[in-house]
């Protein structure tokens, strides 16, 4: 987010230059990306929506620089107040005096989709029309903010209030909807529900947007959307500066919904933006009534107002005080009184070794996030370097932990998957509705998001075949596929085990043994013209098998394995140099065969060089194209290969391209000496 200086010196007590901002915004968390000499824009993590504002970020900075914050809320108005406590629709009656036909107005906004909301704030306003000075003023201060730009005084005002509170309101022009109303005692009926059916909608920018089932809309008499809540209003309801009957609404949506609806949309405001990450509801009454004095000055008063609030009832959050964690965690000694100060510059309270946590921080419920808070406040910078002890690698079996033992199986598992020619996967951990019905999972049993972002893959996958699958599909020219992933699957909503999945493109089931198991009968075969292949596009049959890891763990066959040993190269500052190499050979000779040829050539070159030890050596072999031509003997095949040269023992120099063509002929040289085949 982009924040403006001033708009965020008007919070501290002792300014700050851009320069100390970056400085204290780095400390606490949030990467400065630019800034300008009177701006700076922040990466703020999705789950600080506190900080989506100069407020919040206000908070951050007085903590930092220890200086007190100021602030203060507009004076409290005898606004009715109701509370949200079950699904029962609710209805919001308001009335002004309508100064342009001298007759009351009244609106009734009926909430049928109560259970999806948390928060919500209403002001009916009459209002003279607002001055082309005032509209000056408001635009010259909208526009010190980065990013903004100017529409008209109603839509400036509620944005600057976004900008510097982080709430998001809508303003709606009543006049179209008092003309298209035929009711004769002039109430408005407006509605706030979900869709029970598809409909269109018009955006402010007049683009048109199809909804679906479960949106969340207000609609007008005739069941028209004039507003997608949380993301954008309607054209139909779209204020001007000549606007004097209008409804302000401040409006807080369940944040799943949201952010379920624009991303499918994809129709992401500044609104949506800070309501999918949530914002503080106590501050939802407070923000309209801060727009409301601020339409009052700019207009010099109000014909007349009326206003209702309502509200879910909101428990403060306790986190229990464990100051040994805070030791532990971070390494040092810490005095129990010196966390305490740290909290309360956030304003954590603490009593009885429980913390209060405010209202607008919903990112904090767990001893170890004021572990976090202490630390990104005290300075990370502070902790002292510790090594972990060192793994003694005799160490027996029998005295591991039991978590450190499982992972050394687990570990040993692949490493005799991959000696077997099988190439690991790692996987999406969802998965796709349609593809688990092919395969006999029945929906309702399984764990769905509430809120996913890919309407695609919307269940927690409760089996990695599906997936592993997919991934054939993606390579139906290949007869020799082998692949694996072990990996943690939700076969129902209470359950989470791991298992081992195993996929064959060759003809037939290839035999395994594995832990002294042999695992050949428990494959099974997906044909053809079975729905999932079909939809998958699969062109040959393909096998599968899957079963719990603990049974294959259940005895000590992994433990007396050593591990491969992985060796850490540091990374060149140099680029890579890439060649392609191209052969043609005879089918029976696989790709992956040729990989272990030119790795072994490869080694026995770098052996060879004894004086040469900073010569160009291949780290990376990447087999890109297999094809078959007509101008090719029926018995041959091409493959194509990446082959990546790096210089890793002396990386102080580039690789110059007569150091890489040299060892690229040599390496053909050798290929040509070991197999009959044709480099392309």
């Amino acid at each position: 987010m982009k924040y403006s200086v001033a708009g965020l010196n008007q919070y501290l007590t002792t300014p700050l230059s851009v320069n100390q901002i970056a400085s204290f915004a780095l400390e606490l968390g949030h990467s400065p990306e630019e800034s300008g000499e009177d701006w700076i824009e922040l990466e703020i993590t999705a789950n600080r929506g506190d900080v989506l504002s100069h407020l919040g970020l206000a908070r951050e900075l007085a903590a930092a620089s220890r200086q007190p914050i100021k602030t203060s809320l507009p004076s409290a108005r005898s606004t009715r107040r109701l509370s949200i406590a079950n699904s029962e629709p609710l209805e919001l009656s308001l009335k002004v005096a309508d100064t342009k036909t001298d007759t009351d107005l009244a609106l009734k906004l009926t909430i049928d989709a109560i259970d999806q909301i948390e928060a919500i704030s209403l002001a009916l306003v009459s209002l003279p029309t607002i001055e082309v000075t005032q509209a000056s003023l408001i635009k010259k201060k909208l526009e010190q903010y980065p990013g903004q730009h100017s529409i008209n005084p109603l839509v400036d005002l509620s944005n600057l209030l976004t900008q510097d509170w982080g709430i998001p309101t809508h303003i709606f022009d009543l006049r179209s909807l008092i003309d298209n109303n035929q009711d004769i005692d002039r109430i408005i009926q407006v509605k706030l529900s979900q869709l029970d059916q598809p409909a269109t909608y018009t955006s402010l920018t007049s683009q048109t947007y199809p909804l679906v089932t479960g949106d969340l809309v207000i609609t007008d008499s005739a069941g028209q959307p004039i507003d997608l809540v949380g993301i954008q209003g309607s054209r139909q309801v779209k204020v001007s500066q000549e606007s004097q009957l209008i409804l302000v609404a401040a409006i807080v949506p369940k944040a799943s919904l949201i952010r379920q609806t624009s991303r499918r949309l994809n129709l992401i405001t500044e609104a949506s933006y800070r309501l999918e990450r949530g914002v503080d509801h106590r501050l939802v009454e407070p923000a309209i009534n801060r727009l409301l004095e601020q339409l009052t000055e700019a207009s010099g008063a109000l014909n007349a107002v009326d206003t209702i609030s309502a509200s879910r009832q909101l428990t403060p959050v306790k986190i229990a005080l464990i100051p040994e964690l805070f030791s532990r965690s971070l390494g040092l000694p810490i005095d129990k009184t010196d966390i305490i100060t740290s909290l309360n510059r956030l304003n954590l309270t603490v009593q009885n070794d429980q913390v209060t946590v405010p209202s607008y921080r919903l990112d904090l419920a767990l001893p170890i996030d004021l572990v976090e808070e202490y630390g990104r406040l005290s300075g990370y910078q502070k902790l002292l370097p510790h090594s972990l002890p060192a793994l003694n690698q005799t160490t027996a079996p029998s005295r591991l932990t039991q978590t450190h033992r499982r992972y050394r199986q687990i570990e040993a598992l692949k490493d005799q998957l991959v000696k077997l020619g099988y190439t690991e996967l790692v996987t999406e951990s969802m998965a796709a509705a349609e593809n688990l019905i092919d395969l006999g999972w029945q929906l309702d049993q399984l764990v769905k998001l509430a809120a996913p972002q890919n309407q695609q893959l919307a269940y927690c996958r409760p089996t990695i075949i599906s997936n592993l699958l997919q991934v054939a599909s993606q390579n139906n020219w290949s007869d020799n596929q082998l692949l694996f992933e072990i990996g943690t699957v939700f076969p129902d909503r209470f359950t989470e085990t791991i298992v081992l999945t195993l996929v064959s493109s060759q003809k037939k089931p290839p035999q395994i043994t594995l832990a002294d198991q042999d695992l050949t009968a428990k494959w099974q075969t997906l044909r053809v013209d079975q729905p999932l292949a079909k939809r998958l596009s699969l062109r040959k049959a393909v096998h599968y098998l899957e079963l719990p890891v603990e049974s294959l763990l259940a005895g000590d066959t992994f433990d007396s394995l050593s591990l491969i040993t992985t060796t850490f190269i540091p990374v060149s500052e140099w680029p890579p140099s890439v060649r392609d190499l191209a052969v043609i050979v005879n089918q029976q000779l696989t790709s992956q065969q040729l990989i272990e040829a030119i790795q072994a050539i490869e080694q026995s070159n770098q052996a060879n060089k004894s004086g040469r030890q900073d010569s160009p050596e291949i780290i990376l072999i990447d087999h890109f194209d297999t094809f078959k031509s007509p101008t090719f003997a029926d018995d041959q095949i091409s493959y194509a290969f990446h082959l990546v040269y790096q210089r890793r023992l002396n990386q102080l120099q580039p690789l110059t391209n007569q150091e890489v063509d040299e060892a690229y002929s040599l390496l053909c040289q050798n290929l040509l000496r070991q197999f009959s085949l044709t480099i392309r």
